[in-house]
């Protein structure tokens, strides 16, 4: 049983119920779920039992149409699910989303993909907090790059897919996601600018391709100029997958223009004298979200004024004889383990969760705006965030050797490249009397520590 409802066509009460009874997994009988047309349906607990059901369940709708013959049913449907629990809801059976489509003439070097038939998603209009269900936890993964073209031997049906076209910088790149898996092309419009497809895209990715085999590798097609991306089986329906994948796809981009891509956040410190820029290198899943919603709220505290430029991905520029970044998203996707239950409150109203299970692990929330992911901001130190605890809660890196190795920790998928960019980047800082610093992330979680590190921060620029 999937995880949706997704209507793409408008329908009658009729239809709609017969749909649900079709797809309900456990005994009931037809007749008494159709008596939910009726004015005032005998709540029987195996009704209630099918409400209950389908009420988690997000709810999408494709086209202009309103579905005005549903409001009654689902309107009747709710008020059974509010009298069977002891406190008020919000309406259950109210579409979660209006999916709105549009043809776009494209031209695809890959014509027995049929892409060009493809239908672009051209708006979304949220009615309730979307909670996006994932079919699999999400594990990090290595993405394989691949010697072979990637879309040889497979084929897709157009009807069954939509795409969603994004820009992150001055690139364009297309994701094509199944409809049965809305909430995937929700949570990309919520991390990246989402505009009408380009002429000529730089990226492309397919998502939530049925295969034999589990894919997730991608593939440079020299031909004709492209990066294109493959995720398909059934281990990576996560959108953390498809996150991690449009990442590498544009850090290969990147990379080729001799800029370097960094798991990182950045915060600028506004001092009188100009703002100053903190990039905070870390891997996945060492406490970096975590690290920087402490400092943006231990600044509050202390009365600096602080913003944060990107929180998870960022790319290195060398730019006028110094050492710039630039953005990735304008949204970000952070674990909520860790973040304060005030700061969870506060993006509620625009965010959208991801959960596996009945666990909700991810908030997504607006972040920046596309021209501010566009915008270079100078750097004035780097710091590498260690999960291992060390004598003091900082040190200060001094041997370029010894800052590569650091750097260097991580296995990245275009290792050749990133090892030279890497010492470049980190040559240009030693020069330019860029500090480097090794971060405890264990002393960090201290307030005095978070206290210390924010003091060392205003004083950078000084020397």
């Amino acid at each position: 049983m999937k995880h949706e409802i997704l209507l793409e066509e408008a329908c009658t009460a009729e239809k709609f119920l017969s749909y649900l009874y079709h797809q309900y997994p456990y005994d009931i009988e037809e007749k008494m779920v159709f008596s939910l047309l009726e004015k005032d349906p005998y709540p029987h607990p195996a009704l209630l039992n099918f409400i209950d059901y389908y009420a988690a369940f997000p709810k999408y709708r494709i086209g202009d149409e309103h579905h005005e013959q549903l409001d009654p049913l689902c309107a009747a449907m709710s008020r059974l699910y509010q009298s069977n629990k002891s406190a008020l809801h919000l309406h259950a059976f109210q579409f979660d989303a209006d999916v709105h489509i549009r043809s776009y003439k494209i031209t695809s070097p890959y014509a027995h993909l049929c892409l060009n038939k493809i239908p672009f998603l051209s708006g979304i209009h949220l009615h309730t907090l979307p909670i996006l269900s994932m079919d699999q936890p999400y594990i990090p993964t290595e993405i394989i790059k691949s010697d072979s073209f990637l879309y040889k031997n497979i084929s897709i049906d157009a009807d069954d897919f939509l795409a969603v076209s994004i820009r992150i910088s001055d690139m364009h790149g297309i994701v094509y996601v199944p409809k049965t898996q809305m909430g995937i092309a929700i949570a990309v419009c919520m991390i990246y600018e989402s505009v009408p497809p380009s002429t000529d895209a730089d990226f492309i990715l397919l998502y939530g391709l049925s295969a034999r085999e589990d894919t997730y590798a991608y593939y440079f097609d020299s031909t004709n100029g492209i990066y294109i991306g493959l995720i398909a089986g059934q281990r990576y329906h996560h959108f953390q997958y498809v996150m991690q994948m449009i990442t590498v796809l544009y850090n290969a981009i990147c990379i080729e223009k001799k800029d370097l891509p960094i798991q990182a956040c950045m915060l600028s410190i506004h001092r009188d004298d100009g703002d100053e820029g903190i990039v905070i290198i870390a891997d996945e899943q060492s406490g970096k979200s975590e690290l920087c919603a402490a400092l943006r709220t231990c600044c509050q505290h202390m009365h600096i004024s602080c913003d944060c430029i990107f929180e998870n991905c960022g790319i290195l520029h060398f730019l006028d004889n110094d050492i710039s970044a630039t953005g990735i998203q304008i949204g970000a996707c952070v674990s909520i383990f860790g973040l304060p239950k005030e700061r969870i409150l506060q993006m509620l109203p625009f965010c959208a969760l991801l959960k596996h299970r009945d666990e909700v692990t991810h908030i997504l929330f607006p972040f920046t705006s596309w021209k501010e992911t566009c915008r270079f901001h100078k750097v004035h130190a780097c710091f590498y965030l260690s999960r291992h605890k060390m004598e003091k809660s900082y040190r200060m890196i001094h041997q370029l050797s010894e800052a590569q190795q650091l750097f260097l920790k991580d296995r990245v998928p275009y290792e050749d490249a990133m090892q030279e960019l890497i010492h470049q980047f980190l040559t240009i800082m030693m020069i330019n009397d860029i500090p480097i610093h090794e971060l405890s992330m264990p002393h960090l979680r201290k307030k005095k520590h978070l206290k210390q590190f924010i003091q060392l921060c205003m004083q950078i620029k000084d020397g």
